[in-house]
């Protein structure tokens, strides 16, 4: 059964039922289409009031068609396509190279505008969205098994939460039916965010992982690519790299090289959930009392934490799934 995480009026049902011949028709007289992965569970995602047009120009093209299934048809011409928005009282059709969550997404809130997603196409699905400094523990959304965020309507003060851009508004974590059905998964990405760019990934192999075992892809030993290159192949003996991190000073999805007293740790990444009196270090410390916060390196090599220059704080901590076909 097709799970369809979108649907804001039966308009869209009859889009999704209109989306499937065309899908199915050009699958049938496109050998290069046919052979795109499908992922079952979803093939269609359309949301109202979203406009979405990549920062690069090359990646988006516009035209003017008729109707949103004539923007949709003109987006399925492309192979390349991904998404599109479509404004209504023009007929203004933005055929997309990427989607809304993608790095360098340009999306706004307009109540003229119409997005749909095509995810067959998509490489990388978002399963996970978590926001910097709002309250609300990161780790414990994660193992919030069974609780799945599906998005039913975008308003002016959540459109963030389906993007990695820090600038939108966005209140909360957003967690997705992906986690608990961890099927034919591939690889999995862990990125960071400042504005809508990235500044930090790491991507895990994760074949031979289940639901059962979900956590396990985030091992160093796994690791395939990342923006610190030097965790490629790396060959050390890290103190943590665990997505359950060190719990006890509340460091989480934590990439960490070595421990020798609070001026001398070094590590890659981790998500600070707050202060342990007695075991935290200055720099976990949120000035305003404010988490969670998300560090990362800023080079390709491990970061000493209390190091300004070579450490960094992203506004948007992601995590997403790549399938095999």
């Amino acid at each position: 059964m097709e799970h369809l995480d979108l649907y804001t009026s039966l308009a869209n049902i009859v889009v999704f039922i209109i989306y499937s011949v065309i899908i199915s028709l050009s699958q049938m007289t496109s050998s290069a289409e046919a052979s795109t992965p499908v992922n079952s569970y979803d093939n269609l995602k359309v949301l109202s009031n979203v406009q979405v047009t990549s920062g690069d120009v090359n990646k988006t093209t516009t035209a003017q068609t008729r109707s949103l299934i004539g923007c949709l048809t003109f987006c399925l011409a492309m192979p390349s396509c991904q998404s599109v928005s479509y404004k209504t009282d023009v007929r203004l059709c933005h055929a997309n190279e990427m989607t809304m969550s993608s790095p360098g997404a340009v999306v706004s809130y307009d109540t003229a505008y119409k997005y749909i997603e095509i995810s067959q196409r998509v490489e990388w699905h978002l399963a996970f969205r978590a926001t910097s400094r709002i309250g609300v523990s990161v780790y414990d959304t994660w193992l919030m098994t069974d609780h799945h965020d599906v998005v039913t309507s975008v308003t002016s003060t959540t459109i963030g939460c389906l993007t990695v851009d820090g600038r939108l508004p966005c209140n909360k974590h957003l967690r997705t039916w992906r986690l608990d059905d961890w099927t034919n998964v591939a690889q999995v990405k862990h990125a960071l965010f400042t504005d809508s760019q990235e500044v930090f990934f790491v991507t895990f192999d994760a074949s031979g992982t289940s639901s059962s075992n979900r956590d396990e892809h985030f091992r160093i030993s796994r690791i395939v690519a990342s923006s610190a290159t030097e965790l490629v192949g790396y060959t050390g003996n890290p103190n943590y790299n665990s997505i359950e991190g060190a719990d006890f000073v509340l460091r989480h999805f934590y990439l960490s090289t070595s421990w020798y007293g609070c001026d001398a740790d070094y590590g890659w990444m981790f998500v600070n959930e707050g202060v342990v009196h007695g075991h935290s270090c200055s720099y976990d410390v949120d000035p305003q009392n404010i988490y969670p916060n998300f560090f990362y390196t800023k080079t390709w090599m491990h970061a000493n934490w209390i190091d300004p220059n070579t450490v960094g704080k992203a506004q948007v901590f992601a995590v997403f799934i790549k399938y095999n076909p």
